[in-house]
């Protein structure tokens, strides 16, 4: 039986021991908030999977309740959270194709 190894590089380059190949494609980067905790504007960055190529991003306040959206056709980016936000948790959400990518909690103080 011949085993191989997945081999992830710093930049993010996938390499397989074993000679079978590699690829340049991006690794999904899970939703990010800086500045956290925020004192006024936030903002939200993102990297899709492979393959998929819009982006849903959704701020969910402590009880649950999404008070801001944005689709992008952007694979990778950072989003401005226009609103206010009032002190306290929320999380950003992360979809594409209606499926989720990933999540991040950050705080808001004042």
């Amino acid at each position: 039986m011949r085993t191989e190894k997945l081999l992830l590089s710093s930049d993010g380059t996938k390499m397989f021991l074993g000679g079978k190949g590699a690829s340049n494609a991006p690794l999904p980067e899970l939703p990010g908030v800086y500045p956290n905790p925020s004192q006024g504007e936030t903002y939200l960055t993102y990297t899709l999977p492979e393959g998929m190529d819009v982006a849903e991003v959704e701020v969910f306040d402590a009880t649950g309740r999404m008070i801001w959206q944005q689709v992008t056709g952007q694979i990778s980016g950072i989003v401005r959270i226009p609103i206010a936000l009032r002190a306290g948790l929320y999380q950003g959400v992360l979809r594409s194709n209606g499926s989720l990518v990933g999540s991040t909690k950050f705080t808001v103080v004042h």
